[in-house]
């Protein structure tokens, strides 16, 4: 999956959820996208979340 794809799925999950961005909505975002799409990297996904937070 490209990285494009990848900080779009965030920002939705991040807009869907009722709370303000922080560094607490890392973890729980990490989680999600890694049980939706299990062949991407935990480095991966916790580097453009935190990058968009």
């Amino acid at each position: 999956m490209s990285d494009t794809r990848l900080k779009a799925i965030i920002q939705t999950l991040i807009m869907q959820s009722s709370h303000a961005k922080s560094d607490k909505l890392i973890c729980p975002i990490v989680k999600i996208i890694s049980m939706r799409h299990p062949y991407l990297t935990h480095d991966k996904i916790y580097a453009i979340t935190k990058s968009l937070l």
